[in-house]
């Protein structure tokens, strides 16, 4: 990590910096490309809060415990598969159909891929329907915010279904 980014200094490719809370990593040479997500030079990395920032000598670095953490964090996170409930009785009257659920740990930063927990072992009418109804969400557009997700669908499933969020 090469500190906070300052536009009088010279960056390379592979470097490191903070940047309005977030570690921006270089993937080419740069002179004054300021880090932002508009263009290609900077990539964000991580996403901070300033308390987790320590001032040293001009220079403003994450400690490197909170910065191992919260890669391991990230992760763990990256792995983990949150089951949600949409109920074939919860889907709105007009089109596109929208259904919001509770998402324990949702946030609008985070872009989950939603994956099948068809329960092994299922009834070959079970996984019909399932599968389903798994085409039709999967069909339709999902977005997260703050705790809870909105599914917006062209035809509603008819069965209630459970999806995985991996990812949250």
């Amino acid at each position: 990590p090469r500190g906070t980014y300052s536009i009088t200094k010279d960056y390379y490719v592979n470097d490191m910096v903070s940047y309005n809370n977030v570690w921006w990593y270089a993937t080419r040479d740069n002179v004054e490309v300021t880090p932002s997500e508009s263009d290609r030079t900077w990539v964000a990395l991580l996403k901070f809060s300033a308390d987790l920032l320590t001032f040293d000598n001009h220079e403003t670095t994450l400690r490197s415990s909170t910065f191992q953490n919260a890669l391991a964090e990230l992760a763990k996170r990256g792995e983990h598969v949150t089951p949600v409930t949409l109920t074939a009785a919860g889907w709105s009257e007009t089109l596109p159909y929208e259904q919001t659920v509770d998402v324990p740990g949702g946030s609008a930063e985070l872009s989950p891929i939603m994956v099948s927990v068809l329960p092994d072992g299922a009834e070959l009418a079970e996984q019909k329907a399932y599968n389903k109804a798994f085409g039709i969400l999967s069909s339709g557009t999902a977005f997260l915010n703050d705790g809870s997700a909105t599914f917006k669908v062209y035809k509603k499933p008819a069965v209630d279904i459970t999806v995985g969020l991996k990812g949250v």
